[in-house]
């Protein structure tokens, strides 16, 4: 593995810095809300590429810091590594459309009549209680 590589994978799986958090939340909220507009949105399996996507995007705002002040040297990383970032978005951006393509293809009628059903079930349950 060389230099860069090492580098971009510190960036890449470093904690979250407070500071970057906002950012972060607010892609994190907008890459949600769009999958649920969409339908389908299953936050075990979406949530994992959203993640993704967000620490990315963040990480590739950094990199412009660099691109912006650094040696000939660095600049040839940095561009090296925006690159490499963008391509972890890529592919984020992709597997979440492959597998949830897959979800909404697998549903039968059957299975969104199952969960009308349940969820007219719930509706009525919490109807009777008087709870929401």
């Amino acid at each position: 593995m060389t230099s860069t590589d090492d580098w971009l994978n510190e960036l890449t799986w470093v904690a979250m810095k407070r500071e970057d958090e906002p950012e972060y939340d607010r892609i994190r909220s907008e890459l949600i809300k769009v999958l649920r507009k969409l339908g389908g949105y299953e936050p075990g399996v979406d949530d994992i590429y959203v993640d993704e996507i967000a620490r990315a995007s963040v990480y590739l705002k950094k990199t412009e810091i660099f691109l912006d002040a650094g040696t000939e040297d660095t600049y040839s990383k940095m561009a090296d590594t925006r690159l490499k970032v963008r391509k972890t978005i890529d592919d984020a951006m992709n597997q979440l459309a492959i597998t949830r393509r897959q979800r909404l293809a697998n549903k039968t009628e059957g299975d969104v009549r199952e969960e009308l059903k349940q969820a007219l079930l719930r509706g009525l349950k919490h109807g009777r209680t008087g709870t929401k």
